[in-house]
Parts: C-alpha cells; sequence; structure tokens
C-alpha cells in the first residue's frame, strides 16, 4: 500500500522549507519592528503638534514703522 505519492520535487522541497520558513519569520520581525518604529514616530510627532499647539507665544517687541 502507497502512503504518499513520489514526487521528483519533494527532495528539493524537503531541503528548501527550513530556508522558506526561516525566511517567512524572518520578514514577520522585519513586519513588526517596522510597525513599532511606525508607532513610535507618531507618537512623538503628537506630542510635537500638541506641545506646538498649546504652547504660549511669547510676546516679543516689534518695532512698528513709523508712520510717513
Amino acid at each position: 500500500m502507497r502512503v504518499g505519492v513520489y514526487h521528483p520535487l519533494s527532495r528539493v522541497t524537503l531541503f528548501a522549507m527550513p530556508l522558506v520558513l526561516f525566511g517567512m519569520r524572518l520578514l514577520e520581525v522585519l513586519f513588526f519592528v517596522g510597525i513599532a518604529g511606525s508607532a513610535i514616530v507618531v507618537i512623538i510627532a503628537t506630542g510635537e503638534d500638541m506641545k506646538e499647539l498649546f504652547h504660549k507665544d511669547e510676546e516679543h517687541d516689534i518695532q512698528k514703522t513709523p508712520s510717513a
């Protein structure tokens, strides 16, 4: 009784599968590191925007041009 089907590429797949799985895990890690980096940038940008939005402007002495 045959349990499986033999295919000529099955040996290649057997040796390539660990490399494919490693590549998948590496891409997952890179993806989540990128997402975390983007979240940090959004948090920093939001903080700076809020600081600029609610910051009181200091009054500067502006010299008026003399009227003619």
